[in-house]
């Protein structure tokens, strides 16, 4: 009998889709949802096996009755990451911890405006992958933040394929 509660188990976890979810910031920086799009999907490689990708982006998913907002609701236990980038950042207190949990959801160089007056209550600190020099890429976001988060890195995108490559 144990036997077959464990083979029923494993079958069941294996025919379960998991998802990792990236929200893109907003495009209005010169940088098109689809170049982040791309940028993420290119640094993450192929999924794990029954793992699907969800793409999302700020501009059209801020409220919480939008698509993002429903299937994270839906799929709360079948999240495997949340992974916000740039502006999305900004979503981070609002869907965690009540729709995903704080240990699986990353930001991206957030934008903290000038001396970081956007503040991340909600968030764990080793989740955030800032820029050591420029406010707007996340420089004084949360305290805490590793020395290996933070980068020198010229471009936004290579930011993200920096940090997607750690994560991941």
């Amino acid at each position: 009998m144990k036997n077959l509660i464990r083979r029923i188990l494993r079958e069941e976890v294996e025919n379960e889709t998991t998802y990792i979810v990236f929200v893109a910031g907003t495009d209005t920086t010169g940088i098109s949802h689809q170049k982040q799009y791309d940028a993420f999907l290119n640094s993450l490689g192929a999924p794990p096996a029954n793992t699907e990708i969800k793409l999302f982006n700020y501009n059209e998913h801020k409220s919480s009755n939008s698509e993002l907002f429903q299937f994270l609701k839906e799929n709360l236990l079948n999240v495997e990451a949340l992974v916000l980038f740039s502006a999305a950042c900004s979503l981070g207190n609002r869907l965690s911890p009540k729709y995903i949990p704080t240990t699986m959801t990353y930001c991206i160089e957030p934008w903290a405006s000038e001396n970081g007056k956007l503040l991340w209550n909600n968030l764990y600190n080793g989740n955030f992958y800032v820029n050591c020099c420029q406010w707007e890429r996340g420089k004084g976001a949360m305290k805490g933040i590793p020395e290996e988060n933070k980068n020198k890195l010229i471009s936004h995108t290579a930011a993200l394929k920096d940090a997607v490559s750690k994560i991941f």
